[in-house]
């Protein structure tokens, strides 16, 4: 995570970006661990590109893609619990409420929305997860990327038009463009389309 040639910067992408991005000012809810229910921190999108690119989270993701590799060796109640514990040690990884600041984790309780989506794209590895990497870092609205704690998949922030209240509707045409432009289908979890993803 914190391998900066695995990010897409917001210096190379804001210019690119609609004259009111700014990453200073656009402010996100940052969580102490991804399945607190309480945002612990109001951080602006620069703050949390930073954390995520300064290395300090290094030793729990090298600790997560060790133990996804070694589970593929694994079957039955071995693999069982090799997933287990790669779930839990993924659960004591901060997480980023991208689509604004909340009080606390879920929509009811968004009181900025930020006008980001944060895509979730699962099982890509290898040759397609860096091609697909280096086409969103020339993506127009791809304002911040970076591959997923297990190293199978990409998170990319892309700015997006509409308010809060309408948050699914604004996400269904960055969901349309992935599947459309890039074949995405499968890979692309559905739950960012809540805006307390």
């Amino acid at each position: 995570m914190d391998d900066t040639n695995s990010t897409i910067a917001l210096e190379k992408s804001s210019s690119k970006q609609p004259s009111k991005w700014d990453p200073d000012s656009m402010h996100v809810s940052f969580l102490r661990r991804a399945n607190d229910s309480n945002t612990s921190q109001c951080l602006s999108v620069r703050e949390v590109h930073q954390r995520i690119t300064s290395g300090m989270y290094r030793t729990k993701i090298l600790e997560i893609r060790e133990g996804r590799e070694s589970a593929r060796a694994k079957s039955g109640e071995e693999l069982k619990s090799a997933e287990e514990r790669i779930r839990s040690m993924k659960e004591e990884l901060p997480a980023v409420m991208w689509s604004g600041t909340f009080k606390k984790r879920g929509d009811a309780n968004l009181d900025t929305y930020s006008g980001l989506v944060c895509a979730d794209l699962d099982h890509l590895e290898g040759k397609r997860s860096n091609r697909l990497f280096g086409q969103f870092r020339n993506h127009p609205y791809a304002v911040l990327g970076f591959r997923s704690p297990s190293g199978a998949g990409l998170k990319v922030v892309f700015r997006v038009a509409g308010d809060g209240g309408h948050h699914a509707d604004n996400c269904s045409p960055v969901e349309k463009h992935l599947r459309e432009t890039y074949r995405l289908e499968a890979e692309v979890d559905p739950s960012y389309m809540t805006a307390h993803k």
